[in-house]
């Protein structure tokens, strides 16, 4: 019993003279440390943080499934709509328009989890720590939406011949515009695995700056569509959304900064 007791206090311990271990790179050791020091003076075993104040990085079993928690519950949110749509389908439950029901719900999703991708930062630092590790998952959902809307209009339009939809591609604005945004995403599709992030390093930041260009085009693709029956509201309910996010997040990164500054 005090053996194990020992085992388990020697794993909560902080390293010695404050040094990060040599298994575990810069922020994580000092997220480490900071998870070590918010433990009870008088029970090492309770913690004394709220969730509010777990860092970034919150490595512990709590946090961990936590983290977890939260990746299944994107995870499901994410695949909800389609589970829906395929049940409508299955149940003849679509509607007048089957077609536009099925176009729209997927181009919707879309976009949700496009605003959804952006916002992730300020929700990681303000309420949820380690919901950031939901976010290349979230990003290949987005694409899987955005393939089957694509599979979808084709099939509706053109009867799934391709040749048809190249045209499409040239005389209707809105058609050119979503299929860039999607060949876009192909590149950010293909790397969103930790293999790729080791490969191409720096570069793989960089690449995935691709997100602000698709999500703009995204936004365009929509209002296009939406223009051509003269509904606006909608577009500009999502443009009004982008900036809002967009204005948070740097918000977000001036409060950063300057706390930063301030701790110097």
């Amino acid at each position: 019993g005090d053996v194990s007791a020992a085992g388990v206090w020697l794993l909560f311990q902080r390293e010695p003279g404050d040094a990060s271990s040599t298994l575990v790179s810069g922020n994580r050791a000092s997220d480490r440390r900071g998870w070590a020091s918010q433990r009870s003076p008088t029970d090492p075993y309770r913690l004394t943080a709220t969730p509010s104040q777990w860092p970034r990085s919150t490595p512990g079993l709590t946090c961990a499934v936590f983290t977890r928690a939260l990746f299944v519950c994107l995870w499901c949110w994410a695949a909800g709509p389609l589970l829906e749509l395929l049940a409508r389908i299955w149940l003849d439950a679509l509607g007048a328009n089957p077609q536009e029901e099925i176009l729209r719900g997927l181009g919707r999703q879309i976009l949700l989890i496009l605003w959804l991708v952006l916002l992730l930062p300020v929700l990681n630092r303000a309420w949820w720590p380690g919901i950031l590790q939901s976010r290349r998952m979230l990003g290949l959902w987005a694409f899987a939406y955005a393939l089957i809307h694509l599979l979808a209009y084709a099939q509706f339009e053109h009867d799934a011949t391709w040749q048809p939809l190249l045209e499409d591609a040239f005389r209707r604005p809105f058609v050119t515009v979503g299929l860039l945004a999607l060949l876009l995403m192909v590149p950010l599709a293909w790397t969103s695995n930790r293999r790729s992030m080791l490969r191409l390093g720096a570069g793989w930041k960089r690449l995935h700056q691709l997100i602000w260009p698709i999500v703009g085009l995204a936004l365009l693709h929509y209002a296009l569509h939406k223009s051509g029956k003269n509904d606006y509201l909608e577009p500009a309910i999502a443009a009004g959304t982008l900036l809002l996010i967009v204005w948070l997040r740097r918000f977000r990164r001036g409060s950063s900064r300057r706390g930063t500054l301030e701790g110097e």
